[in-house]
């Protein structure tokens, strides 16, 4: 059998609390159709302006949110007892680093170093669902598929671990 080395994690709404991010909210506020992924959507706009302000629109809207967000129950003592067992973590988000380093400042007991590897849109990787990052984070981890998961709250990581 073997032996768990890696967990990689979806940040929003898997270690933060669900809600703080209402996509149909940003989708209106950009003009992206409802059941279209918004970062695809920006990156089809050809108006490289156009694009940019949608963009920063994006970027507010998740500082917003990052400043609610909590842990979600139990996440913090998860990732306490995974240290414990060395077992290493990584985040994965289509999210800015800034909005995760913002949120993280919610966390009573966790901190941003407490993960091995942490991936943001940033990153010159596409975004999930592309398994692109959950192949770059293992690598980075020192770990093979067979000896990790992927835990998320949405099919992008479904089909990111997937793939």
């Amino acid at each position: 059998m073997t032996s768990l080395k890696a967990i990689i994690f979806d940040f929003d709404g898997t270690l933060t609390q669900p809600g703080a991010l209402d996509f149909s909210i940003i989708r209106h506020r950009i003009g992206c159709p409802d059941g279209q992924p918004i970062l695809e959507f920006i990156d089809s706009i050809p108006n490289r302006r156009q694009r940019a302000d949608m963009a920063k629109k994006l970027d507010e809207f998740e500082a917003e949110a990052a400043a609610r967000s909590v842990p979600n129950g139990g996440a913090e003592e998860l990732i306490g007892f995974l240290k414990d067992k060395q077992i290493k973590i990584a985040v994965i988000t289509r999210n800015t680093l800034a909005s995760v380093k913002r949120a993280m400042q919610n966390f009573q007991y966790t901190a941003i170093e407490d993960f091995d590897f942490l991936l943001t849109r940033e990153d010159d990787v596409q975004p999930k669902p592309s398994p692109d990052g959950v192949f770059l984070a293992l690598e980075r981890l020192g770990a093979d598929p067979g000896e990790s998961f992927l835990v998320g709250d949405f099919i992008f990581d479904l089909e990111a671990g997937k793939n």
